[in-house]
């Protein structure tokens, strides 16, 4: 899933952070109850795999000093990250988390792009979150293309937009069905 993150978000402040980060945050989702990770798997591994928070997503306890020299390392180098960066310090996508879930990371294996699998995935990260209770979906992103899916295959409204360090993001929200 590290791989996968890095290579299909590889843009994102995550992975700036770098793959040990990655790994100890991914195996803490794994451990949380309120955290979900819906994987895609294929005969060949992973494919792709959609992080769905049912509450904050445990970042400050994965991340270790030298996680910080990478990203410091990064920045030099891209400095725009540290906007994207202050967005997600900042900006919070979800401001009730009683009724909301949130999609933290969907990416899919580059190999296995163009086939569904992102879709498939958010489709059961929203049944999951119906399935615990939530009523809303959450998600954050700067991708106009994503943010057009979202809209076309979940009839989510954007309900805020706001720009950092030349990036325009969207919070957009849709109704977790209620099949209980």
């Amino acid at each position: 899933m590290v791989a996968i993150h890095c290579d299909a978000l590889a843009d994102d402040v995550a992975p700036a952070f770098g793959a040990a980060f990655l790994g100890r945050f991914y195996r803490q989702l794994l451990v949380s109850p309120d955290q979900t990770l819906l994987v895609k798997a294929g005969a060949d591994g992973v494919q792709g795999f959609c992080a769905l928070a049912l509450r904050p997503p445990p970042l400050r306890p994965a991340l270790r000093p030298p996680d910080l020299l990478t990203f410091a390392r990064h920045v030099v180098r891209s400095p725009r990250l540290l906007g994207s960066a202050f967005v997600q310090a900042r900006h919070p996508s979800v401001a009730d988390w009683e009724r909301s879930a949130e999609i933290a990371f969907v990416a899919v294996e580059s190999g296995h792009t163009g086939r569904g699998f992102g879709a498939e995935l958010v489709r059961r990260a929203t049944a999951e979150a119906a399935a615990r209770g939530k009523e809303v979906v959450v998600t954050k992103t700067a991708n106009p293309r994503l943010a057009a899916f979202y809209q076309r295959e979940f009839a989510a409204r954007v309900v805020s937009r706001f720009s950092v360090a030349g990036s325009t993001y969207v919070v957009l929200e849709w109704r977790a069905p209620d099949d209980r």
